[in-house]
């Protein structure tokens, strides 16, 4: 899973009605210990000590749509200053329903938890996910060549897609054809993703989405 999936399971629960960078903020400023020392003291006065707040807007927004990864000296930051307990606290202070309904979400991407489970397993994921971020990339031999192994992969499915693949549960919007197949035991893509909103709109367009 990606920060980008993961901070998009848990927007509708945690998300408040904050824009999407305020939140990406927030999810950072909550697996992050307090500051302890006076040169951290002073980097939160400043808006510094974590480290993503000092990104401009768009690139928060491009961080949790996937289009952008998380920046490993950032990550590295961090997870210097980790406080996994905090963020489960973070996930308990959510009303029994919405914890209820995120493990729900949690278990349709493969984790089988119970509601009493859901804020460890929450931090445990985050935790993964960062400690991922920084690992250096395998590589695997093709033809005496080193390429990054994800290339190799290219025709299985992206974690990136798994969210909309979700949303869809995993049929065509429009000819409601399944947009996954099996072989070898391996799934793969029967699809390409396109815009509904589109990404600079005319000022046409903008009347007409309004909100």
């Amino acid at each position: 899973m990606t920060f980008s999936d993961f901070a998009k399971i848990l927007y509708p629960f945690c998300g408040g009605g904050s824009k999407t960078p305020d939140f990406v903020i927030s999810l950072f400023d909550n697996i992050m210990e307090e500051p302890s020392n006076d040169d951290d003291i002073e980097k939160a006065e400043n808006d510094e000590y974590n480290p993503f707040r000092t990104l401009g807007i768009s690139t928060l927004e491009k961080i949790f749509s996937g289009s952008r990864t998380l920046s490993k000296t950032k990550v590295r930051d961090v997870l210097s200053h980790l406080d996994k307990e905090k963020f489960e606290v973070y996930i308990n202070e959510l009303t029994l329903d919405s914890i209820s309904l995120l493990k729900e979400s949690l278990q349709s991407s493969g984790h089988n938890i119970t509601d009493n489970q859901t804020p460890a397993t929450c931090a445990d994921i985050f935790v993964s996910i960062l400690n991922d971020c920084v690992k250096p990339t395998s590589l695997v031999n093709s033809n005496e060549t080193l390429i990054p192994s994800y290339l190799a992969l290219q025709n299985t499915i992206p974690e990136s897609d798994l969210y909309l693949l979700m949303e869809t549960n995993n049929v065509c919007p429009v000819c409601s054809k399944t947009l996954v197949t099996d072989k070898n035991n391996n799934s793969l893509s029967r699809y390409a993703i396109a815009e509904i909103i589109p990404s600079s709109p005319s000022e046409e367009q903008r009347l007409e989405l309004d909100d």
